[in-house]
C-alpha cells in the first residue's frame, strides 16, 4: 500500500465491533445490516443517553442495550412505541409487545420501554440530554419531519447524533428518503444505502474524530460502508436461517401432533367397531372351532 493509500482511522474498527453478535435477531430483518455499526457507534461515543422512536420487535434497541452493557457504558436507554403499528409498517398484535417486554426484562432490565406516542414521551427528557436519537417510527414525510423537529431540542448540543432509518426506501407512503435529502446538508452527515438505508446526522458541535472524518473523507466513508455492510449482512442471513429453522420445527411439531391424533382417532374407531361387532354377534356357536377367531378378524377387516 502506497503512502497515498494510507488507511484512515475508521478502516481499523475494533475487534469488538467486528465480532459483535447480537442477542436478538427476529424476522424484522430491515435493520440487521446496521447492527455492527450501531455497536461500534456505542463503543465509539460512550453515550449517556439513547432514545429510539419506533421499536417494533426491538432488534436495534437490543443491540444498543447489549453494546452498552458489554462496553460498560453508563447510559440510559429508552425505546418509545405504541406497539400497534401503522399504515407504513402494518398492524401487529399484542404478542409483539409481550415478547419484547419479556426479552428485555430478562436480558436488559435497565432499558426502559415507553408505551405511547412519541409526543407523549417528550416531557420525560430534559433539553440537551439525548446523545443518540434513532428515528424509525411512522415513515410518512410529515411524521419523520415532525419527529426530528420536536425532538431536536432534546438532543445534546455537544455530541448529539440522529439516525434516520429507511432513507433508501422509495415506495408510496415512505417519506424518510425525501426528508433526509432535505435535512442532510444542514449538518455534517453521512449515510449507508444497504438495509433500507441509514442516515447519520451529526447535530452536536463536538463529535468524535472518526465520525467527523466520515463526513469529510470520501475514501474513509467508502471503506466504512463496505466494512459495515459486509459485517452486518451475516445477521440478515442468520435471522433468515433461524426463521426457517423455527418454521420447520413448528411444522414438524404440528405434523407429529396430527399423526398422533390420527393414530388415536383410528385406534378409537377400530375399538368402537370391534366392540359393536362383538356385541351384535353370537360367539357361543363359534367357540368350539379353532377357525372362529380368524373368521371374526377377517370379517372385521373386510369392513375397512
Amino acid at each position: 500500500m502506497t503512502q497515498k493509500e494510507t488507511r484512515p482511522e475508521i478502516l481499523q474498527p475494533s475487534a469488538y465491533s467486528l465480532r459483535f453478535m447480537p442477542q436478538r435477531l427476529t424476522r424484522a430483518i430491515d435493520w440487521h445490516g446496521h447492527l455492527s455499526f450501531a455497536a461500534w457507534l456505542v463503543e465509539l461515543m460512550e453515550p449517556k443517553s439513547i432514545v429510539e422512536l419506533g421499536v417494533f420487535r426491538g432488534d436495534s434497541l437490543s443491540t444498543f442495550s447489549q453494546a452498552v452493557k458489554e462496553c460498560k457504558v453508563n447510559c440510559e436507554i429508552t425505546g418509545v412505541d405504541t406497539w400497534g403499528g401503522d399504515d407504513t409498517t402494518g398492524r401487529y398484535n399484542e404478542e409483539v409487545y409481550h415478547d419484547l417486554k419479556d426479552f428485555f426484562a430478562t436480558n436488559f432490565p435497565s432499558t426502559t420501554l415507553f408505551r405511547g406516542l412519541f409526543d407523549d414521551a417528550l416531557s420525560t427528557f430534559e433539553d440537551n440530554s439525548i446523545e443518540i436519537l434513532h428515528i424509525d417510527g411512522c415513515h410518512h414525510y410529515e411524521a419523520v419531519k415532525h419527529d426530528f423537529e420536536t425532538w431536536l431540542p432534546k438532543l445534546s448540543k455537544d455530541k448529539g447524533v440522529v439516525l434516520f432509518h429507511d432513507i433508501s426506501v422509495a415506495i408510496e407512503g415512505f417519506g424518510a428518503k425525501q426528508y433526509w435529502n432535505e435535512i442532510k446538508d444542514s449538518y455534517p452527515s453521512f449515510s449507508f444505502s444497504h438495509s433500507n438505508g441509514l442516515g447519520v446526522l451529526l447535530v452536536g458541535r463536538n463529535q468524535v474524530k472518526a465520525l467527523a472524518e466520515l463526513t469529510q473523507d470520501a475514501q474513509a466513508l467508502d471503506y466504512a460502508r463496505a466494512i459495515f455492510e459486509l459485517s452486518g449482512s451475516r445477521f440478515h442471513h442468520l435471522a433468515k436461517e433461524k426463521w426457517w429453522r423455527d418454521e420447520a420445527n413448528k411444522h414438524a411439531e404440528s405434523l407429529s401432533y396430527t399423526t398422533e391424533q390420527l393414530g388415536a382417532n383410528l385406534s378409537n374407531m377400530v375399538s368402537e367397531h370391534v366392540a359393536n361387532y362383538l356385541n351384535n354377534m353370537d360367539l357361543t356357536a363359534s367357540l368350539p372351532t379353532v377357525e372362529a377367531p380368524k373368521s371374526i378378524i377377517k370379517r372385521i377387516a373386510d369392513k375397512f
